[in-house]
């Protein structure tokens, strides 16, 4: 199914430029994982090899980890549901993200742009240089690529997968509840942390049961 909002980021390609696939069309949790977590392992490495010491290292990794967090929820509340900006800003920063919502088993729309992350990425890269220096922004940035290749995989686990663990089908519900009940709450994808913080908490409580709300089950039920 094509859409002019997929048409115009780039989501569907034809023809076999592999490029344009790879960086803008990924529907699987695999590249990112592959590209992202080599340049967090070479960040590594050259700060390790740079006279950063383990627990330094350690402590400003898990710095990045909730770094990621953070950054995840804020572009998913303020930024990919910023319903209220005009055009064309309100399809350039949200459009895409509405589709994956009119259309949440569709591989290709869970997946962010590879492309757009690590643009982003060189953004928040660059800022923390500023704040701190290049060895520390190199474990800060390796921890935050790790939070983000984390997202990847719970996200499409949450539409593709149906998990068994208390934890997996926590998160499923969660993010569920945010897709059809409630998409002005649980902006969180990898924890629930911050909505707690901000106020954005889904109304149910606990961890969830074996979660009604599958993705078929839920669009059935938002169709009806």
């Amino acid at each position: 199914m094509s859409s002019p909002i997929k048409d115009l980021f780039g989501v569907r390609f034809k023809g076999n430029n592999l490029v344009a696939k790879v960086f803008f069309n990924a529907k699987h949790p695999a590249f990112p994982t592959t590209f992202f977590g080599l340049i967090a392992l070479t960040l590594s490495i050259y700060a390790l090899g740079h006279g950063f010491g383990i627990l330094s290292f350690l402590s400003f990794f898990a710095i990045g980890l909730v770094a990621w967090t953070l950054t995840e929820y804020m572009l998913h509340r303020f930024v990919f549901h910023w319903t209220s900006a005009k055009e064309p800003w309100r399809t350039i920063v949200a459009g895409l993200h509405l589709e994956h919502h009119q259309d949440p088993s569709d591989k290709y729309l869970i997946i962010a742009s590879p492309l757009v992350a690590l643009l982003l990425s060189g953004v928040l890269f660059g800022i923390f240089i500023l704040a701190t220096s290049f060895l520390t922004a190199s474990v800060i940035m390796a921890g935050l690529y790790s939070g983000y290749i984390l997202y990847e995989w719970v996200h499409y686990g949450t539409h593709q997968y149906k998990w068994k663990s208390k934890v997996g089908r926590y998160l499923t519900h969660h993010h569920l509840y945010h897709h059809f009940k409630r998409p002005d709450e649980a902006f969180g994808v990898t924890s629930g942390f911050w909505d707690r913080i901000f106020g954005t908490k889904k109304s149910f409580q606990g961890l969830a049961q074996p979660s009604p709300l599958t993705p078929q089950g839920a669009a059935n039920k938002a169709a009806s």
